[in-house]
């Protein structure tokens, strides 16, 4: 009898546990994989009559065929900004809150500004393409590699169409610090 009473459980429990996963692979969905983030160095200040890189990145769960932001560079009033020069895209793996995550460098802008003040970088959008891997039908193992067929294996990818934007990044231009007289007589200044 206590036999009967297990059999039955685990047919139950094996039946719930095959219509969750069926379920949950019908209803699987591209999440918004795709979020950008923009970067001024020097913990967001700049000085004055100098100038600095603000960078553009993008992160994504799904590894990058290709990322793009808009050819000219944002206006931004009180300041001159100038599109940096793209050489390649290398993407690499960060992790946030424990989560890995690809990314890549999309825009870089040289920002300057002759007066003090606060000033907001706008915001900059980002079209990319995410590559999500394709699920096989074939055997895991091929009979003609043996052990060694993962090794192999060639994967094949969705190409899925993202966009996002990032968000707009305060940041300060101050004075520059002043220098020290050693600086000064390095110069050529005359101390008093």
């Amino acid at each position: 009898m206590p036999n009967l009473y297990l059999q039955r459980a685990f047919t139950a429990l094996l039946t719930l546990c095959l219509l969750t996963t069926t379920v949950a692979g019908k209803t699987k969905k591209v999440q918004n994989a795709l979020f950008a983030k923009t970067v001024v160095k020097n913990d967001a200040k700049i000085y004055r009559g100098d100038s600095s890189v603000v960078t553009v990145y993008a992160y994504s769960l799904m590894p990058f065929g290709s990322v793009q932001t808009p050819a000219k560079a944002p206006k931004l009033k009180g300041c001159h900004v100038r599109r940096l020069p793209q050489r390649g895209q290398r993407q690499s793996i960060t992790y946030l809150d424990g989560r890995p995550y690809y990314t890549v460098v999309c825009g870089q802008y040289m920002v300057g500004s002759s007066k003090n003040g606060k000033y907001k970088f706008p915001k900059v959008k980002v079209n990319a393409v995410v590559m999500e891997e394709k699920e096989e039908d074939r055997n895991r193992r091929d009979p003609f590699f043996g052990p060694f067929s993962d090794f192999f294996r060639q994967p094949e990818y969705n190409h899925i169409k993202q966009s996002a934007t990032s968000p707009a990044t305060p940041f300060e231009v101050v004075s520059p610090p002043r220098k020290s007289s050693e600086q000064l007589r390095h110069e050529g200044k005359m101390l008093i």
